[in-house]
């Protein structure tokens, strides 16, 4: 009887020993993948912030204001400039996303592309024709106002022109790259 026993706890013991080797090898690889995963999507984001796709643009505005009672103008009341400026708009991806299905394939999503800058050069605002009446000044406020629409009138063109389309090109070109240079064979964008 106790001979049967020893056999039996044998029996269990080498059951339990096979169960686990079969078992601990699936789960380090699940694991792994996990960690593979989240390490090369950090470094893609890093990465990405480091390698915005970059647009200069330089322009020329005009403002012009007359005060007007019931839709009829004022006279001596007219105040206009003319501003040129220069600036500068950065894009990229601040959502991507990597799945790394195995040790040669690699799925990325990458989010919508944003505007991640605009700015105008302070030292390159210049004004030209000023003019103002002693009913009518020229203020800071109307400088500003004028700078912050033709900001957005910037944005505004550059994608129309296809910006955010260069802005993807560039992440995909770099990402691929960069996961190819990590031994991965596929790299696939959805």
């Amino acid at each position: 009887m106790r001979r049967i026993r020893n056999l039996i706890t044998i029996g269990l013991i080498a059951l339990v020993i096979i169960l686990l080797i079969n078992f601990i090898p699936k789960l380090k690889i699940t694991e792994n993948k996990q960690t593979l995963s989240s390490t090369v999507e950090q470094n893609v984001e890093n990465l990405m912030e480091l390698t915005t796709v970059k647009y200069n643009y330089t322009n020329l505005a005009e403002y012009d204001n007359n005060l007007e009672i019931s839709g009829f103008t004022i006279p001596f009341t007219n105040k206009t400039f003319l501003v040129k400026y220069n600036g500068y708009l950065k894009a990229g991806f601040t959502d991507i996303k990597i799945d790394v299905k195995d040790e040669k394939t690699a799925v990325v999503k990458l989010g919508e592309p944003k505007i991640l800058d605009n700015v105008i050069n302070e030292e390159d605002v210049y004004f030209y024709n000023e003019k103002d009446s002693a009913f009518n000044r020229l203020n800071f406020d109307e400088l500003y106002t004028v700078l912050k629409e033709e900001k957005v009138n910037a944005e505004r063109e550059a994608i129309e022109n296809g910006f955010f389309n260069d802005t993807e090109k560039q992440a995909k070109l770099i990402i691929t790259t960069f996961l190819e240079t990590l031994k991965f064979e596929e790299v696939i964008f959805q």
